[in-house]
């Protein structure tokens, strides 16, 4: 055997290792970096889902009257009307989460039949006028009370 040729060989060898092992690098590095991607894609999107869950509730139940706070089990609870039914969609923290509760009006706070919405740690509601603030874990979102009786949420 040539001694050429066989440190070609060895040579060719080592290249084709070595391109082996960049192309591993490059792959984990890569799947790392998309892991890291949807993970924050995912903290937004659970953000975001919280505070719009809650403003698209109360923008669906804005009518005179059919807003108001309650006390709920951990802090107060947005209580959005339906009178043509005599029910209540009730929006409250329990747990680490905020929870709906579709119940009659004068039924107290069940948490077990409540549904959770969103996992978050804080929930706030105070009304400012014909604002309401919302706040939960993830940040804070003012809605304007377009309902005539704006100024009386209770």
């Amino acid at each position: 055997m040539d001694p050429k040729r066989g440190r070609g060989a060895v040579m060719s060898l080592a290249l084709y290792t070595m391109m082996i092992l960049a192309l591993l690098a490059l792959v984990t590095f890569g799947s790392r970096l998309y892991a890291g991607l949807t993970q924050n894609r995912q903290q937004n999107e659970q953000v975001r889902a919280s505070l719009s869950t809650l403003v698209t509730a109360l923008r669906a139940s804005d009518a005179e009257g059919a807003v108001s706070l309650k006390e709920g089990p951990e802090g107060p609870a947005l209580c959005l009307r339906q009178e043509d039914t005599g029910y209540e969609s009730r929006i409250f923290l329990y747990q680490g989460g905020l929870y709906q509760q579709l119940c009659p009006q004068e039924d107290p706070f069940d948490t077990e039949s409540a549904q959770l919405l969103a996992y978050t740690d804080r929930f706030e509601a105070e009304p400012e006028g014909r604002m309401l603030r919302l706040t939960t874990g993830e940040g804070t979102a003012w809605v304007a009370l377009r309902c005539e009786g704006g100024e009386g949420v209770g």
